[in-house]
């Protein structure tokens, strides 16, 4: 088949960014249909399984912020570092979890060498942590009260 025939041939095959493996062969099939709303769709599953979402973005950022990846290894990194792109957290998620989330992500942020992205989002974990540590009813139990102050006291030393 010529190049022009191959993005038709997956697309026949069954091959698409809403059913594609995630991984590199499923980002390889995907990249080759050569079609934005698959490779959306691809991406928002990629975001989905790292616990992230897709805020409303233009293609033309889209496209930049995917541009020279050529695995999915190489696109999840990509992502992490797409300004478009933010932790899903379910605001009725246990509140102990979404601090966790927070803190690691800030983690991710400080790896990255994007320290103030990091601060702000040290910042986040600690203003959970420290509802946690008032209001949370497990925190009626002393080992758990002085385990969760323990970690603010470190959250807010990151916090600055």
């Amino acid at each position: 088949p010529t190049d022009q025939e191959v993005p038709e041939l997956l697309a026949r095959a069954g091959t698409s960014g809403e059913s594609a493996a995630l991984s590199d062969e499923g980002y390889r099939l995907v990249a080759a249909l050569q079609k934005l709303q698959e490779m959306r769709a691809f991406v928002d599953r990629v975001l989905a399984a790292d616990g992230r979402k897709r805020r409303e973005v233009s293609d033309a950022e889209f496209q930049a912020a995917i541009a020279g990846v050529s695995s999915y290894g190489a696109l999840r990194e990509a992502l992490r570092r797409a300004d478009w792109v933010e932790l899903d957290i379910d605001p009725n998620a246990d509140k102990l979890d979404i601090a966790m989330k927070f803190e690691s992500e800030a983690r991710a942020l400080e790896a990255q060498g994007r320290g103030d992205e990091a601060r702000q989002m040290y910042a986040k974990a600690l203003a959970v942590l420290q509802y946690v540590h008032k209001f949370d009813p497990r925190t009626k139990n002393p080992k758990i009260k002085e385990m969760i102050g323990k970690r603010v006291d470190e959250i807010a030393a990151k916090a600055g």
